[in-house]
């Protein structure tokens, strides 16, 4: 685990019990504190999204195995994005020599494809949420609130010229969940080696076409993503082992 991977700030705003909290999460987090102050409630929370984002998350198949199934996109798989796929893949296919042990920048139509394939997730994450609170999203909101839960999270990207941030939001029981891309982002050297053999020879069907870009933007979404490892959430113990 490398220090950019281990680092991860959550903000919460209007979540349950929780008017306002930010934590930087590391590989073990503990909350301590006076009772009845939302420790728990944030705990459940960060669990949350531990299993949706996690490595070993069943809700993200690109991060259990090797193959993929088709992301779900919009209908924006246009000629421009099919031409930015193609030139992709051919920068990453010439190898090192072309840069690739440095990554390479992904241009507008490649990212704007793919922070629209990751606010898609919207729904998915927040029924992840009510969930593991076994509440639904009217409940999460804070009693008095008129803006709705906002759950914020920032992590560094390499290459990114600022941190990557993802809001997740809820409001009248509809889930929203917005990215955003920096500028100067990088595929990673390993997510080039993998794409590369993966989607070497472009389809000629126009639908095989857009199956292939689809998976491009399936695999580059996972270097905008946070990086979140398993979990295990531990509830406070009452009867004195803590002592």
């Amino acid at each position: 685990m490398t220090t950019s991977d281990s680092l991860l700030t959550l903000d919460v705003a209007d979540c349950g019990p929780l008017a306002q909290a930010r934590v930087e999460l590391r590989p073990l987090t503990v909350f301590v504190g006076p009772s009845n102050t939302g420790k728990s409630w944030l705990a459940t929370l960060v669990y949350a999204l531990h299993r949706y984002f996690g490595t070993g998350s069943a809700t993200w198949p690109h991060r259990v195995r090797t193959g993929w199934s088709v992301p779900v996109l919009p209908d924006d798989v246009n000629a421009d994005l099919i031409g930015a796929t193609r030139e992709l893949v051919e920068s990453v296919s010439r190898g090192p020599k072309s840069g690739a042990e440095e990554g390479v920048e992904l241009t507008a139509p490649i990212k704007a494809a793919v922070r629209s394939h990751v606010e898609e997730q919207a729904e998915v994450i927040g029924k992840e949420v009510e969930r593991c609170f076994g509440l639904d999203a009217g409940h999460l909101v804070r009693e008095g609130s008129s803006g709705g839960v906002r759950i914020q999270l920032r992590h560094a990207i390499d290459g990114g010229s600022a941190p990557a941030v993802h809001e997740l939001h809820v409001r009248d029981d509809r889930w929203t969940f917005q990215s955003t891309v920096p500028d100067g982002l990088r595929m990673r050297s390993r997510r080039c080696e993998w794409l590369a053999e993966m989607l070497l020879t472009e389809p000629e069907s126009e639908f095989e076409r857009e199956l292939w870009v689809r998976e491009a933007v399936g695999v580059l979404s996972l270097d905008v993503l946070p990086t979140l490892y398993p979990a295990f959430y531990l509830p406070a113990d009452r009867t004195g082992l803590m002592n």
